[in-house]
């Protein structure tokens, strides 16, 4: 008898669940995370437009790995670091500054090249970084992933479709609803990184208005000698060769570290646009 009760119980659970999923559409009972891993998984397939993006902080000569839950001051540099799902372009648009200023952030002169490949790591930009200013308020930045390369007349363009907004709440840095769109925040809390090679001061410039890109210093010509050098030490190819697996183990414990936001277009859009406010006191 107890038996029966139990599998009755249980049928009457699965029943229930059913019946309230059955309004929802099928990507929606998916988690954010788990269809960006269904994406990059299966690379000649057109299943959804998504990708994993940090804030990285340099405040004090310390460096972080955050999201935009913080409160950013006048001297911070961040910068992007992120992992898309599919092969594109990525860009950093100023969608509206403090002084109202907009403009595209990334590419740029400096670093032209906007071109990302699935399951990557990329910083954005590379080797310079994006200057906060000392005016206070919101400044509103776009990360704009596209299937496609994009005009600097089509990044400012005023547009809502496949856009969404994640902006700071009373509880923390809450998305504003997309019916199209899933986001996922992991647990905030700061990490120690390393900025990529290249990575310098900048110039001597005064910029006092808005979020500004401020190029990093050139990087090093290495030697023929130290070219030399790591031609000879070089592991042979057969070592060196990575199973797709274990590719997609490193992605994944590239993107469960602190401070990621995973955004994810549930259908297989053209271009993804998150839109990012940063409260600068």
């Amino acid at each position: 008898m107890k038996k029966t009760g139990s599998f009755l119980l249980a049928l009457s659970l699965a029943l229930s669940m059913i019946l309230i999923n059955q309004g929802l559409p099928a990507a929606a009972q998916s988690s954010a995370k788990g269809m960006f891993f269904e994406q990059l998984e299966s690379p000649r397939e057109s299943i959804n437009t998504g990708l994993k993006y940090w804030i990285q902080m340099r405040r004090d000569k310390k460096l972080s790995l955050v999201d935009n839950r913080i409160d950013f001051m006048a001297g911070d540099e961040i910068r992007f670091q992120i992992v898309p799902n599919i092969t594109g372009y990525a860009y950093v648009v100023l969608e509206k500054g403090t002084t109202g200023q907009k403009k595209v952030l990334f590419p740029n002169s400096y670093e032209p090249n906007g071109k990302v490949l699935a399951g990557r790591q990329y910083l954005l930009p590379s080797s310079g970084y994006l200057d906060v200013d000392a005016n206070p308020g919101t400044e509103t930045v776009r990360i704009v992933l596209s299937r496609t390369p994009l005009s600097q007349a089509a990044l400012l363009k005023e547009e809502s479709d496949n856009t969404i907004k994640i902006a700071k709440g009373i509880n923390g840095a809450e998305p504003i609803q997309n019916e199209n769109c899933l986001v996922a925040f992991s647990q905030a809390e700061s990490k120690q990184v390393d900025f990529v090679a290249g990575e310098g001061k900048g110039v001597e410039e005064d910029f006092s208005k808005d979020l500004n890109y401020v190029p990093g210093a050139p990087a090093k010509k290495k030697s023929s000698k130290s070219r030399i050098r790591r031609a000879i030490h070089r592991r042979p190819v057969a070592s060196r060769k990575v199973t797709r697996q274990q590719q997609l183990q490193k992605q994944q414990q590239i993107a469960n570290r602190t401070g990621s936001v995973t955004v994810i277009n549930i259908e297989p859009s053209e271009k993804l646009v998150a839109e990012i406010q940063l409260n600068h006191i």
